[in-house]
Formats: structure tokens, sequence, C-alpha cells
């Protein structure tokens, strides 16, 4: 059924109760969950005029009905496909990781602007100037960005400051709507129903049509919650055209992210890129960290629009939520770095595929017909009559209400569609609603939640159809077999003893029960007796009828005390697993002893130990003894360290080994540094004679001084400075590494042995691809030594109580000194530690060890001509790249191109390469 047939659906003949009556039909009498709906609902009630008390929203009314059913005493375990929320861990390939820890400034301490700080607003007029509008004339500042706590909260702002006027907004539709609507009296709102069979398509003529009727607002989300489509972008394009200087276009773009039509590009869907001048065009555009950003417990929005707008919501924000979490907003400003946001999308897009495509194919499998597949969103708009073969009709699950009741009892939670027929003000009875017979489900959790909630649903289908659901797990024959001879091997002793107090018990049992009846039947056989000696077969009868009588009744009232025991005590419901022997059969029990000595066996051989201490102890059970060579635990790993069996790396901390790459890259690029040729010629002149021989080793300290990391560089910086002197090749190896090194140092999930394995591969790659420095770059560095002594970068020893006076750029002097270089920048993905490393530059001093632009770039580097010995020392220690005592890791000079260029220091007298 679709919204265009409603009204001639009404003057059809039909089974389905219209609000022309207040009597109840047969399936709303038969559903506990229709009665609690309309119960609860003002929309839905059976007296007209009743004012009611204002409801939930659709997912809050379905969680607490949830939480009638035990849902907040353990959500784990619970499937929820109704909460519309992404899974938020950090678990999502090629994803950044989130933060676990945000520091706070005094500053996030006060009081912060209704309309969010400056820094976020500015980054989110980057982000949407850097993805929708490049080659655009208007572009979108700080001041067409107002940060607010939520979605809902963004919504309620808007409604606050619109003017008197005809809203119109399409249904099926974001359920939140319809309150937001209901709450603000100077707005009319007018639905625009849409038809299934059209797919829910929004047309152009159909927005002209509603502009014409008088609609000065129009509410959509896009894509659209809850049927997964999402308008194009040339259709986009016309309405905005349509709106445009005629009526205010509010679009939710919250799931813009979530596009699976561009072969998960990283594209996203936003109208920001058909804006023509973004503080004329009446367009606010309504986004946010909660679901592109997977962080909906941050409560951190934004609205996109005219510069007045902004001004308006930024007041309204005074008086309705007094603004955004100002240290959530500090924390936000990194993640929307635009290149960073593009590589999330693509890893969040593929994602997301391969959960839908998994939930469509499943649903499938069950019966489902999926018309629709959603394009777009975590969201599937579930017909539950698409079912093939179809449900027979005393199933009554067929409609969104009791299809999520029955799916209470299998711990599940979807969404009855009937709450995405937005209703505000609840002028209509939605028992009408062609969303009557739709759930939605959300594909937005963990997989393994995905898989428990379409296990319950398929249980739920085949009880309805009148299947057998088979509750027990299966067991492989190769363990049963296991499990009975572990019982033969383990029960033996006890079994003998048991069966002996059974016989005992029965053989009692019996003399005592012979000898009861043998007293019992003596006073009636000697009466029979006597009788038969006299004749009197009357009494015989009458005697024998009593008896018989008197039996069978006792047995029919033992009989029902124990069905009306039994039947009691099954419908308590137990706290725990009944598997005792006064619960089950001696069949089942029996299975269950025989399964937990069988589990016993597994998790005992299964447990990681020391095998040569097992020694011989377990020789006489064959089922305990594990092979040495393949124990069946398999390689041992613990995030952060390898596996004490690994052949080259045991034992070995991943987090030593990761910091200290930087000091490694450092002492290999130090030791590309030429020979000094002034001490090669001069040193017989200067110095002791014995260092004539050592001359020729010692390197030239201007080109050292460049190669050199200040203390207060960045490994990112330092990088992407040896890029920038051709000593990184090729570049891109530089930024794919250090991809996978800020990863490892500051993601808070341990590394596991292959994530690793994968980070030394690149970084040897790094190691092998350092060259040395060009002849014109050492030219200019040397060209600069005729500024004399005084210009040395190198001063004293640490030993006199001096430092190093060295600066360098900050970002944008570096990038644009790479641009003129014709080099390519570096890509590689954003850490979230904030770049604290960077020393600010002086005002006296614009020198960098990176480079300068001008002609003389080097001429601040260069060295004194005549370097004391204890600098010399301090430099060739730098140098010679080998590590302290307490390293783990050192530079070796390969032999071969397949060696590797370092070795690990894994014992006092032992390295592995």
């Amino acid at each position: 059924m679709s919204f265009s047939g409603r009204r001639l659906s009404i003057l059809r003949p039909s089974n389905r109760r219209f609000s022309l009556g207040k009597e109840l039909s047969e399936n709303e009498l038969r559903s506990e969950t229709h009665r609690q709906f309309r119960a609860a609902h003002e929309g839905h009630r059976p007296h007209a005029g009743l004012d009611a008390s204002r409801a939930s929203t659709g997912v809050v009314w379905c969680t607490e009905r949830a939480v009638e059913h035990g849902y907040a005493e353990d959500p784990s375990g619970w499937a929820n496909l109704g909460q519309g929320a992404p899974e938020a861990d950090d678990e999502i390939e090629g994803s950044f990781p989130r933060p676990t820890s945000i520091p706070i400034t005094s500053a996030a301490r006060e009081y912060g602007p209704t309309a969010g700080i400056k820094p976020l607003r500015a980054a989110v007029a980057r982000l949407y100037n850097e993805h929708y509008r490049q080659g655009k004339e208007s572009q979108y500042t700080w001041e067409n960005v107002c940060i607010v706590p939520g979605g809902r909260a963004g919504l309620i702002r808007i409604a606050a400051i619109l003017g008197n006027s005809y809203l119109s907004f399409p249904i099926p539709d974001y359920s939140a709507y319809s309150e937001m609507l209901t709450l603000f009296k100077n707005i009319a709102p007018i639905p625009i129903p849409l038809a299934e069979d059209d797919h829910y398509h929004i047309h152009p003529n159909k927005i002209a049509e509603e502009i014409a009727r008088g609609t000065s607002v129009l509410l959509t989300s896009n894509p659209r919650n809850p049927t997964g489509h999402f308008v194009s972008h040339d259709e986009l394009a016309q309405i905005q055209d349509i709106c445009r200087d005629r009526a205010t276009l509010i679009l939710d773009e919250f799931y813009g992210g979530y596009n699976y039509t561009t072969d998960c590009d990283g594209s996203t869907i936003s109208g920001a890129a058909n804006v023509v001048d973004v503080n004329q065009d009446d367009v606010l555009l309504i986004d946010g960290l909660t679901k592109r950003f997977r962080l909906p417990g941050w409560r951190i929005a934004w609205i996109v629009g005219p510069k007045e707008f902004i001004d308006a919501l930024g007041s309204a924000g005074s008086y309705l939520d007094g603004g955004a979490n100002v240290p959530f907003q500090e924390a936000a400003i990194p993640m929307l770095e635009p290149s960073l946001v593009r590589t999330e999308m693509k890893a969040l897009q593929r994602h997301f595929r391969e959960k839908r495509d998994y939930v469509l194919k499943r649903l499938h499998e069950i019966g489902f017909r999926v018309k629709d597949v959603p394009q777009a969103t975590f969201y599937i708009w579930l017909d539950l009559t698409s079912l093939e073969p179809p449900l027979p009709k005393e199933a009554n699950i067929s409609d969104g209400l009791n299809f999520f009741n029955a799916l209470l009892t299998e711990k599940v939670i979807v969404v009855p569609g009937i709450f995405f027929d937005l209703n505000p003000a609840k002028r209509r009875d939605l028992f009408d609603s062609p969303c009557h017979h739709f759930v939605r489900l959300s594909y937005g959790p963990k997989m393994d939640v995905l898989k428990m909630g379409l296990d319950g649903i398929e249980r739920v289908i085949r009880r309805a159809r009148g299947e057998a659901v088979e509750l027990r797990p299966q067991i492989d024959p190769q363990w049963e077999d296991e499990g009975e001879s572990c019982a033969a091997q383990y029960s033996a002793p006890m079994t003998m003893v048991l069966n002996f107090y059974r016989v005992l018990n029965y053989a009692a049992f019996t003399f005592f029960s012979v000898l009861l009846f043998c007293l019992i039947i003596l006073t009636p056989a000697d009466a029979i007796y006597q009788c038969y000696k006299t004749h009197r077969l009357t009494n015989i009868f009458f005697i024998t009828g009593a008896y018989v009588a008197t039996f069978i009744l006792a047995a029919l009232i033992y009989a029902t005390r124990i069905y009306t025991n039994r039947t009691v005590l099954s419908a308590i419901p137990k706290a725990w697993i009944p598997v005792e022997k006064e619960d089950v059969g001696k069949s089942v029990r029996r299975l269950v002893v025989e399964g937990l000595a069988r589990s016993a066996i597994i998790a005992y051989q299964a447990r990681p130990r020391d095998i040569a201490a097992d020694g011989d102890k377990f020789s006489d059970y064959p089922m305990l003894v594990v092979d040495r060579d393949q124990p069946p635990w398999g390689k041992v790993e613990h995030p952060g360290w390898s596996s004490p069996s690994s052949p080259d790396l045991p034992d070995l901390p991943y987090r030593a080994v990761v910091q200290e790459l930087p000091h490694l890259i450092e002492a290999k690029a130090v030791s590309l540094a030429p020979p000094d040729p002034f001490l090669s010629a001069a040193a017989h002149h200067r110095f002791d004679p014995s260092l004539s021989d050592r001359g020729r080793s010692v390197p030239d300290t201007r080109v050292v001084e460049v190669l050199r990391r200040p203390a207060s560089m960045g490994l990112r910086e330092y990088i992407q400075h040896l890029t920038a002197l051709n000593l990184v090749n090729p570049p891109e190896i530089g930024a794919e590494f250090l991809a996978h090194y800020e990863r490892a140092r500051f993601s808070s999930r341990e590394l596991h042995e292959d994530e690793f394995r994968e980070l030394m591969h690149v970084f040897a790659d790094v190691l092998r691809g350092m060259t040395y420095l060009d002849s014109r770059i050492l030219d200019d560095i040397r060209g600069g030594s005729s500024r004399g002594d005084s210009e040395s970068l190198i001063g004293p020893s640490d030993e006199e109580g001096e430092t190093d006076t060295m600066e360098f750029l900050d970002d944008s002097d570096a990038l644009s000194l790479r641009r003129s270089d014709s080099l390519q920048p570096s890509v590689a993905s954003s850490t979230w530690e904030s770049r604290s490393v960077h020393t600010a530059p002086t005002a006296q001093s614009r020198g960098s060890p990176v480079a300068s632009k001008h002609h003389d770039r080097y001429r601040t580097l260069a060295p004194p001509r005549t370097p004391s010995t204890r600098s010399l020392r301090r430099v060739q220690s730098n140098v010679s790249g080998s590590s302290s005592g307490g390293s783990v890791i050192r530079l070796v000079d390969p032999r071969g191109p397949s060696d590797l260029p370092y070795a690990y220091n894994l014992g006092p007298t032992s390295s592995r390469s």
C-alpha cells in the first residue's frame, strides 16, 4: 500500500479498521502491544477529543518496552537493531583511532559561545569549501557555521527562529521531526506523502507544487531515514533552484557519509555543492560527529547556512540549550582535516557496505524480498508482507507493532514503521498508515550483534510458520566420541558407586512396597474369602468394586496433583539453566554431564602453559597429552608483545622498538653526510697529527647540522624535511611510514604481530631508499660558510652549559618550500596527538634546517671552519647509529639487497636482523 492511495483506500471495503468507529478490531484486541501503543500515544486513541500526555519518540518507546523485558539488566545480551547509532569502537580498517582522553584547557572551563568556538566553526567551513565548493566564488566562512549540542538541538533552534509559516515535510521520515514540529505554534506542518511504488521518490515538480500552495519552509533528511534513499545531485540542484528566493530549504545530512553509489571512493552527499551564494541562498545544512564520525555520545553537530540565520541560531541557543560542550569542540577540530575526512569516509563506506550486503543476504535466506536496496544510511526499510512463502493468518506478526513485540521474546529490538509516518499535533489516526506493515532495521551495530539479531528474526519467522526451532547448537561428532571416552575414563568409579546405591534403593523400595501391598490386601482378601465360603457372591462384588473405585480415585487425585505441581513449577522463571537432576530427565542429565566433562577437558587442553612442566603425569590420560611441536593453543601472542615461541622475535616489546625508530632514521640520515673536505686537507696543520687519519671519516659538520633533527621537531616535520632534501626516495614511502608509525605510536590499541611486521617492512624500505644529498644542495650548504664562525649552529658542547640555537619553519613555510621544489606533499593520515612539538619561530630569525625560500637558504646552517674536537666527537656519536645499552634495535650495514638494514638486540650477546 502507498501513501498516494490513501484517499481511495478508505472508500474500498477492507479488513483493516479505519477511524470510522471506536470499536477495536480483532487484531488490536488480541495484541497487547497495540493496546499499549494506543494508551501511550495521543494520536492513537479511541476517544477523539482526549488530551493525553505527550508520548515518547519511536526509538525511546521501543527501548522502554524492551526494558520491561529485561533490556536494562543485560544490554549486551540483546541485539538492538532499533537504535540509530553506528558502531563506535576503533575496529574499522582504515579508520583513524578515536581519542581516549581529552585535555581540558582553562578556557574550556568557562562558558563557551552559544554558536560554538571560532576554531571549530572555521574548521567546518574549510571542510565544506574543500569538499563541495572548490572553484566557486562564494565560500563559507566561520560566520556561516553554528555549533549545536546534537542534531535535535539544531532542529529545535531552527524551529525557534522561523516565522509564521507553512512547513512541508515528506513522509516517511525521521521520527523526531514529529515532536519538533509540534512544539512551536509558529509552524503549520504539512505532510508530503511519498509512494512506495515510486520508491519514495521526491520529485522536484512536487516541491514546486508545495511552494505554489504557500509553503515557505521545506524539511527533509538527505540521505533519507528510514528508507535509505537520497535525492540525486541533479534533482537536488533543481529543488534548490526552485526554492531559491521562494522558500527556506532545511537538509538533514547526518547520513551524507554513508554513500554506497560511488564504489566507496569517499564521496559524500550535501546540498552545499549547489549553493550559489552562501549568504543569499536560504539553505540550512545540518550535520555533525554523530553518524559520519561515529561519535554519538559527544553531541557535537553544526548548522551551515547564511550569516543572518547563523546569528539568529546563536541567539536562540542562549535560551534553549546553552551551547555545545567546549572541551569536545576543541577535540573535534583535528578530526575535520579534509584529507583525513576523505580517508575516513572511504573506510566507513567499505565497512558498512559489507554489513549491508550481509544483512540483505540473511533476510533473503529467511524469506524477505527487499525491493529497495538502500543506497545510503545504515537502515533497511523492511516490508513484512514481502515474505515468501507468506505467513499464515493466525501468525499475526505481519504488522510492525506485533512483529516488534514477537522479537522482544528473542531479545531483538526493531522500530515499527508506524513511527516514521510523522503525525505532528496528532491530527491523524495512524492505524490507517501505509507504514503499518514496515519495520526499520539498523545495521549500525557490530557484526556479531547483527548475526544475533538476524538469528532471532529467523526463529520468530520459523515459529510463525509452525516449523521446529532448534535451540541446541550442533556438536561435532568428533567431540561426541571424545566426550564418551572421557566420561567412561573419569566417571567409572563414581558410576559403580552410583549403580550400587541405585540397586540397593530399588531393592529396598520393591521389598517394602510388596510388604505394604500384602498388608493392605490382607483384610479385603479375608472378607472375600469368607463370603466365598458362605456363598454370598453379591458381597464379593460390592467389596471388590469399592476397592477398585477407591484405587482409581486415589490414582486420579495423585496424577492431578503431580500435573498441577509440575505445571506451576515449570511456569516459574528460573535464574539458572535447569540442568540438575530434579529439573531434567536422566538422558538429558547424562548429556549435560558428558558435555561439561568434555568442556573441562577442552579447556584444560587449550590452556597455554609450559608443556615441559607437565612431565609424564598425564601419560596415563591420552586425552590430556599435548603435542609439544603443535600445541592446541597455537602461537601465543599478547597485544604489544611478540610470542615467546616466535622463532625470530621472542618476547619483543613493540612499543620499545617503535620509540626508537625516529632516532634510527636520524642516525641513517646523518650517516649519509659526506666527509669534511676541509678537515681532510688541513688536519695536519690545525689538529693533532693522529687526527689526520681520522679526518677522512669525520663528516662535514655543516651537512650534519642540516640532517640532524632538533629536539623540538616532530617526526612528521622531520620526514617532510628529509623529503624536501630529496633524501627519502620515493617520497610516498615517507607518507606511508608516517601513517603506520603514528597509528602504532599514539593509538590506545596495542599492535599485533602482523601490524608490527608491516610497520617494520615499511621502515626498512624507508632506510633502503635514503640516498646521499644532491651535489647542488651540498654546494648550497657549504657555500654558506663564508659568514664565518659566528654563524655556527653547532656551538659549544653541552658540557659547557650551552645549547644549540637551531630554529625551523612552521607548517605553512615548509609546505611552500616543498611546492617550490616541485616535491609531492605528504598524504599520510593525521593523528590524534596535537602538534605541541612545534616550536614557534622567533621574531628575529626565520632560519630553518628544512630550507629557505631564498638563494642562500642554507647559509645560516654553515658550521665553523674550525670546530672543536668535543663538537666533532658529539657529531661522530650521532652518526654511528649504535644504540645504547637499553636499546632494542640498531642500524646495520646490509650485505645484500634482501638483507634488513637494522637488527634487534634480543639479549646481551645475541641479536637478530
